[in-house]
């Protein structure tokens, strides 16, 4: 798969806000009297702060519970993956056999101040931009997926896509490989159809 990576910065309106864990923490670092747990994670500065002085505004609007969660990684399909972890947007658009093409966005709070704009831009470059230290590790992985995916044992068996199949009672509402599958199945159906009247186009939450 060979990837081309498009840097642009988006501002919607309202609040974009997401509690994230940009960089892991020691304990060492933990702070006992921190109101957030989940912010204790984002590193000081410009991003940090702009959340402290917003998030009584993000409670208020969609509740503690959400306002804490765990930022969420997936893809809606059949092409955009939001990754609520890096105020991301990526659209995925195929271009031929083996190559995909790669628009990413950034996406920032349409009223948010033009330092808090720009540092969330630069962010992004540096960990997911085309040479960023996080993209570059996971270009390894596209390309190793694609190569994967012709060889010899691949062509012989059927994918596996289980994925903690029988066991999503441990992994919470939207874990166990539920949207793996569901993913997979849609695109089965839709693949298996001879014309639209036969694609059952209903939103579906798994």
């Amino acid at each position: 798969m060979t990837t081309a990576t498009t840097r642009l910065l988006i501002c919607r309106s309202g609040a974009f806000l997401s509690i994230n864990a940009y960089y892991a923490r020691t304990n060492d670092d933990a702070k006992s009297d921190e109101r957030n747990s989940r912010l204790s994670l984002v590193p000081e500065g410009i991003i940090r702060d702009y959340h402290l002085k917003h998030f009584d505004e993000l409670v208020e609007r969609i509740g503690p519970e959400l306002a804490d969660r765990p930022g969420l990684v997936t893809t809606v399909f059949p092409n955009v993956s939001p990754n609520f972890t890096r105020h991301m947007i990526r659209v995925w658009h195929p271009r031929g056999p083996e190559k995909t093409e790669i628009w990413s966005y950034c996406v920032v709070d349409k009223d948010a101040p033009a330092e808090v704009k720009e540092a969330m831009r630069f962010h992004l470059t540096q960990t997911f931009g085309p040479a960023g230290n996080l993209e570059q590790d996971d270009m390894n992985n596209w390309i190793q997926c694609t190569n994967t995916a012709r060889g010899l044992i691949a062509r012989r068996y059927p994918q596996n896509i289980q994925a903690h199949l029988g066991h999503e009672d441990k992994a919470g509402p939207i874990g166990g490989g539920r949207r793996l599958r569901a993913f997979y199945a849609r695109w089965e159906m839709m693949m298996k159809a001879e014309n639209w009247s036969q694609v059952d186009l209903t939103t579906k939450y798994f």
